[in-house]
């Protein structure tokens, strides 16, 4: 992810969380993330790993799906050592 794409995965992230009304630490508990690595993600402090990435993905009340996520790897590397 570029330094724009971050930003800019941040700012979905935090527009998706506070439409459904959750502070930071509420989402980190669903997600069973810290309420730090919300904070970074969200300030674009750092890009988010795999399996960061599906957890949130996962949280239907968030509506994110793989295309909210630029320049990620591929989902299917997520189940294989390799796309083919």
């Amino acid at each position: 992810m570029t330094s724009d794409s971050l930003r800019l995965f941040g700012q979905l992230l935090r527009d998706r969380r506070n439409a459904v009304g959750w502070s930071r630490q509420e989402l980190a508990d669903r997600a069973k993330l810290s309420d730090c690595t919300i904070k970074f993600l969200e300030t674009a402090h750092h890009r988010p790993s795999r399996g960061t990435l599906i957890r949130l993905i996962n949280i239907k009340e968030l509506g994110l799906s793989w295309s909210d996520v630029p320049e990620v790897v591929a989902p299917c590397l997520l189940y294989t050592s390799r796309c083919v």
